[in-house]
């Protein structure tokens, strides 16, 4: 059977970054996978959306900048970029029902004497109600409205009508249907509303409807369709008219409710005035102007919480600097490294900042209580003084207005301006502004040269639909070929580059925190992934990390801290090395441990794999200590030496620091020595975790967020001592799909073995995340 044809997505993008995001993974969730997304930028200039540029990967989307043009040249040159038989343009603000692309497409392949298939729309966020454009002929399109501009259409229609005209300034899609409907290509309208139309205040259908925008446009439209106006004489004028008279009715019965509206508004404004007499805004606690007021207040404890959530951008040398003073003294900070030694903190006023020596700071934290101006200035002053891969934290207390502006699903003023003042001394993607559950607005800043900021914002989903299922965590060992691997914790080198092409191309793969973080606020994209590599071994950075750097997917590797400056083995692999790694070997093993000596012929291959099972469950379980002894032990009895094999070592410490400034790659925790943690006493349990998180952070001069348990076995109690380490978040190897329920210190994990693209893609779809119809090995037809 022929294979569809293939489907272009094609989306224009002017100052929209708060909806891109959500417009574009409506596309990647369809039940008929689009072969090509283009996304095309009008030349935006606002802030956060050249920062939703900057950071979109999706699987088969491309991200293309113009100079501001109008949105009939951002289509234009959109569709010029694709190649696909069917196309469909969807507005930044739009998103597509999960079975858009299959139900319109599947009607263009049955009918080829269709030209264009629209639908029914439902719209969302600023209204409810359905629309379903009311015809498919010239006399209708003209006099009551065409059909909406995400109809899907055929290419030859594009090339005969030509595109849009970018010299209208408004309704150039009607101008389009109408030349359309003009030269012969018909039309089908369904009745599903399976496009969902976001109504917001400043939209370009709110500014085409003023009254001179709409006669220029429509002056213009009549004069080149006039054709259809001769043909239709009285005709046309009674449609209009019928039209209008629709209007009117549908306008008296908004009115109506408008009055109604109201009325109710000024009388909740009564109760609201009432209320303020006797009352205390406890909910929106106002800014408060002396440091008794300040110490007892709820806004400061909100601040001290806000930080408490962020600690781990909070590291090193300190400054902490507020636009009041008085607030500095009682306001608790908590730290990623409280525990740890020399803690360099200083405090003082923003004016300030001109004394803070250069590239001295980790972390600077501006605490604004009264209003951001200024800010600019002191943001100038401070960047210098933070080192490579040091954090700004500006925090703008003034909860009342963020909250109302977040239930209109619009940024804050202070939102905005935050953004726009970091914009000025970051890159893009080196920033972040997030609105708190209590209203106050952080924004995150990292100079570039140290780790990646990860992201903590991440915009409202607000359209109807299913969301993502969830996201998956991948776990890998070793990229490589070698034998024996009595463990399964190889992949070979051409295995794992299949398995990444195909995350590029049908997932959308995530650093891990941005994945555990965009579950948290229910804003995955679909088929999100993360990827990771756990033991450090030195093909992660000779292997591994060039075939995800070449396909720009991101990991995090794992490692333990064990004999950092010496090169070695894992203790696994020594003991597959001295039993299993062909040397020969006297016919009896005999080793007087204690409290158990271990006595087995070991002759033959499976007598040989009999004592290896038995030695690594005694190894498993044992102490640092007591693995070193009886390694030592089964060395000399096989007279073989345990000199590191460089295909097989684990990496040293400057492979890792190496590694981490790789794009893409960061660095977790494995803990200190890879113990059966969850059987070990307390104290031996943070001192594991405690001692690798402390050593990498110092080796890295960087926050270690993320911990793998050793064996992926863990406990509640285990969980609790990392999450006071702390840890951010610690993966497991128990295999589940990762949602905003799911406790960040026990996340489930998939253990990936060997195999092609298409065992992959196996294993995600028996993971829970559908394969929808593309194949592993080859893009959608």
């Amino acid at each position: 059977m022929p294979a569809a044809p293939a489907i272009a997505v094609v989306i224009p993008c002017y100052e929209l970054g708060r909806t891109l995001e959500e417009a574009v993974d409506s596309v990647l969730a369809q039940t008929r996978p689009a072969a090509e997304i283009v996304v095309v930028d009008d030349g935006s200039e606002d802030v956060l959306t050249r920062q939703v540029l900057a950071r979109l990967r999706r699987p088969r989307t491309r991200v293309v900048g113009l100079p501001h043009g109008g949105v009939a040249v951002t289509r234009n040159q959109g569709v010029a970029l694709t190649q696909a038989p069917y196309v469909v343009l969807l507005d930044a603000d739009d998103v597509l029902a999960d079975r858009y692309l299959e139900r319109l497409g599947a009607r263009l392949d049955a009918e080829p004497s269709l030209g264009f298939v629209s639908c029914a729309v439902q719209a969302f966020e600023g209204g409810r109600y359905v629309w379903k454009p009311p015809s498919t002929t010239p006399l209708g399109t003209l006099t009551r409205g065409s059909v909406h501009v995400s109809s899907m259409f055929r290419r030859g229609l594009w090339d005969a009508v030509g595109g849009f005209d970018p010299e209208l300034p408004a309704y150039e899609d009607l101008d389009f249907w109408l030349h359309a409907l003009r030269l012969g290509f018909r039309g089908e309208v369904l009745d599903e509303p399976l496009l969902f139309y976001r109504v917001r205040a400043g939209s370009r259908y709110r500014r085409g409807v003023e009254a001179g925008t709409y006669r220029q446009a429509m002056a213009r439209i009549v004069e080149r369709h006039r054709a259809v106006l001769d043909a239709g004489g009285v005709e046309v004028l009674a449609e209009k008219e019928a039209f209008l008279l629709e209007l009117t009715r549908y306008h008296a019965t908004l009115r109506a409710r408008h009055d109604a509206l109201q009325a109710e508004l000024a009388r909740l404004d009564g109760e609201i005035a009432a209320a303020r007499g006797t009352l205390a805004d406890v909910d929106a606690p106002p800014v408060v102007e002396t440091a008794v007021a300040w110490r007892d207040s709820s806004l400061r404890r909100a601040v001290e919480t806000a930080l408490a959530e962020r600690r781990w951008l909070v590291r090193g040398r300190v400054a902490l600097l507020a636009d009041r003073p008085w607030a500095l003294d009682p306001l608790g900070v908590a730290r990623w490294d409280e525990d740890a030694p020399a803690i360099a903190e200083e405090r003082g006023a923003l004016g300030d900042t001109v004394r803070l020596a250069p590239v001295s700071l980790d972390c600077a934290i501006v605490l604004l209580l009264a209003t951001v101006e200024g800010l600019d200035d002191a943001l100038a002053r401070v960047r210098p003084a933070l080192k490579p891969g040091g954090a700004v934290v500006v925090i703008a207390a003034t909860p009342a207005g963020a909250r109302v502006a977040e239930a209109q699903h619009e940024p804050s003023a202070a939102e905005t301006w935050l953004r726009a003042a970091l914009g000025r001394i970051f890159p893009p993607e080196a920033f972040d502004v997030e609105t708190t559950a209590s209203g106050i607005v952080i924004a995150y800043g990292r100079v570039p040269g140290g780790a990646a900021l990860p992201r903590v914002q991440f915009a409202r989903r607000t359209a109807p639909g299913a969301r993502a299922a969830g996201g998956l965590i991948l776990g890998y060992h070793r990229v490589a070929a070698l034998d024996p691997d009595t463990h399964r914790l190889c992949i070979a080198p051409d295995d794992f580059r299949a398995h990444v092409r195909y995350l590029r191309e049908h997932c959308t793969p995530m650093p891990l925190v941005d994945l555990v973080m965009a579950a948290r606020a229910d804003a995955l994209p679909p088929r999100a992934v993360a990827v990771t590599l756990d033991d450090g071994y030195l093909d992660a950075l000779t292997t591994a990390a060039p075939i995800l750097a070449e396909a720009g997917v991101p990991a995090t590797f794992f490692v333990n801290t064990e004999r950092l400056t010496e090169p070695h083995e894992a203790w696994h692999d020594e003991l597959e090395r001295l039993l299993l790694g062909g040397a020969a070997l006297p016919p009896r093993l005999e080793l007087p441990l204690s409290p158990e000596p271990v006595r087995r012929d070991v002759r033959t291959p499976g007598e040989r794999r009999d004592a290896h099972a038995v030695l690594h469950a005694r190894l498993v379980g044992a102490t640092p200590g007591e693995r070193e002894e009886i390694l030592a032990a089964l060395a000399r009895w096989a007279g073989v030496s345990l000199t590191a094999r460089p295909e097989r070592r684990v990496l040293v410490a400057d492979e890792i620091v190496a590694l981490s400034r790789l794009p893409g790659c960061d660095i977790g925790s494995h803990s200190e020595h890879h113990l059966l943690l969850p059987y070990q006493p307390e104290a031996l349990q943070r001192s594991e975790l405690r001692r690798a998180k402390e050593r990498l952070e110092t080796l890295l001069d960087r926050a270690v967020l993320s911990l793998a348990y050793p064996f992926g076995q863990h406990s509640a109690e285990l969980a609790e001592v990392a999450r006071r380490i702390p840890h951010l978040l610690a993966v497991t190897v128990e295999p589940a799909l990762v949602t905003a329920a799911t406790d960040p210190m026990r996340l489930p994990r998939i253990e990936v073995a060997g195999g092609d693209g298409a065992a992959l893609a196996t294993t995600i779809e028996q993971a829970g995340i559908p394969l929808r119809t593309w194949s592993a090995d080859s893009t959608p037809a």
